[in-house]
């Protein structure tokens, strides 16, 4: 099973508030982009939910909210 689609925000009504809008994944991605516009943030996004699916990790982020969208691996 593959994440096709995630969104994620982060501290909602905060000035620390960040938005993660509609991120779509195939199996194989580049992420570019200019400095301190999310790329680092965005893949961290992901490896901590790639860490709670498998299990290795406990939620972390309590102020944060997914959603996603997933497809079968074929």
């Amino acid at each position: 099973m593959l994440i096709k689609k995630i969104e994620y925000e982060q501290y909602e009504k905060t000035n620390r508030y960040w938005k993660l809008k509609e991120f779509t994944l195939d199996q194989i991605n580049l992420i570019v982009g200019k400095n301190a516009t999310g790329k680092t943030r965005t893949i961290n996004v992901l490896a901590h939910l790639a860490n709670m699916i498998a299990g290795d990790q406990k939620l972390e982020y309590k102020s944060g909210n997914y959603k996603l969208e997933f497809s079968d691996a074929k």
